[in-house]
Formats: C-alpha cells, structure tokens, sequence
C-alpha cells in the first residue's frame, strides 16, 4: 500500500511485516509432530508455518533486490527464527552464510534460532559446533539455548552429552525449571527405554 501510494517504506516497516509472518508460529508445538507425521509432502508445503515463510521470503527477496532499503541483521534474524521454527536447517544456514557474508556478525538470537533448526532435523553434531562457535565469539548461550540442544540429545539417546551440557549450562549459571527438566526426563527415558529414575541419574551424570 505505501509502495502503491509512492511512499518507500522504511526497513522498520519491512522488518515489522516479515516479524508478523513468522511470530504467530511461536506458541504453535504441533508443527513439529505434524511434519514428522505427514507422508505427503503435498500436505507439508501446505501448513500455514511454510505457507507464511515463503511470503515472508518473497518480501525479503524484494528487499535484496531493490536494496533501498536492504535486509539489515534484523531481517536476517527473523527469517532465520522462522526456518528454524519449521526446521528448514538448510535455509537458515544458507541466510547465516550470506548474512555473515554481509558483514553483519551473528548475534546470540541468530545462533538460538539456527540451533533450532537443527535440532529438529537431528543435525546435533552442527548444532554443538555453532554452540562453541557461539561462545568463541564471546556471545553467552542462554537458558533457552542450551535447552534447545538439551532436548535434542536427549531425544536421541545421548545421555553422555546432554549430561555434559548440562553441567556446562549449570556452571554459567542457568537452571532449569521444573517442567522443563521432567519434560527431558521423560524423553530420554523414552529413548534409552529405562524408567525417569535411571533417566535422572544418566542424565546428571551419577551413572557412567
């Protein structure tokens, strides 16, 4: 409307429309269990998450291709924090390489949301390289970034890191609240078939 008008809209008006395609996905928990479910792909490139991406792309594509105004490290960042909503990991690296490439340097949002979509397609090995990554730019981790990496160890299985990280997590002095930690109990003890008894003690590392 502004551009039909003759306005040239601001990078805050395009930065806030991109916000508003991606942000209504935050509190949306079943998308994962839903692309995981569905067999179609058909049907996948049909959920609203995706459908709102791809507009929001379009937009940011606009944006590069008029560069007046150009994506900024915001825009980067929020259509990064989609593709990892949706576990699109290859477009989020894709945007955190060009982003880079640009000259704007990742902050700790960029590296959450990029772990994000890693995790969710079980590229944990990369998710823990950009963790380190993080902290060798002098970036902390927070609460919810080491969570997020949390869940996807203890997802698979993997006790002996999600221990680790959690004695890491601890020593720079985040916690996690109740909910949270019996909500990893209970997938790891689904993933190693043992009750929450022996799923507590693996994972805070009284059992080798």
């Amino acid at each position: 409307l502004l551009i039909s008008k003759g306005a040239n809209p601001s990078i805050q008006h395009y930065n806030k429309v991109l916000k508003s395609a991606v942000s209504k996905h935050h509190d949306n928990q079943q998308y994962q269990h839903q692309q995981q479910d569905e067999e179609d792909v058909g049907d996948k490139e049909k959920s609203p998450i995706l459908q709102d991406i791809k507009k929001a792309q379009l937009l940011f594509n606009r944006m590069r291709k008029s560069a007046t105004p150009a994506p900024d490290i915001i825009s980067y960042n929020i259509l990064i924090y989609g593709y990892g909503l949706s576990g699109n990991s290859i477009e989020a690296l894709h945007l955190f390489d060009e982003m880079t490439s640009s000259g704007f340097p990742p902050n700790e949002s960029t590296y959450s949301s990029l772990i994000s979509a890693l995790v969710k397609t079980e590229s944990l090995d990369r998710a823990s390289q950009l963790l380190q990554e993080m902290k060798y730019n002098g970036l902390r981790p927070s609460s919810g970034t080491y969570t997020l990496l949390l869940q996807g160890f203890c997802a698979k299985g993997n006790n002996k890191s999600a221990s680790s990280l959690l004695k890491e997590m601890q020593k720079q002095g985040h916690e996690l609240d109740s909910l949270t930690f019996d909500a990893l109990l209970a997938s790891l003890s689904k993933a190693l078939g043992v009750n929450q008894d022996e799923a507590q003690k693996l994972l805070e590392g009284d059992v080798m």
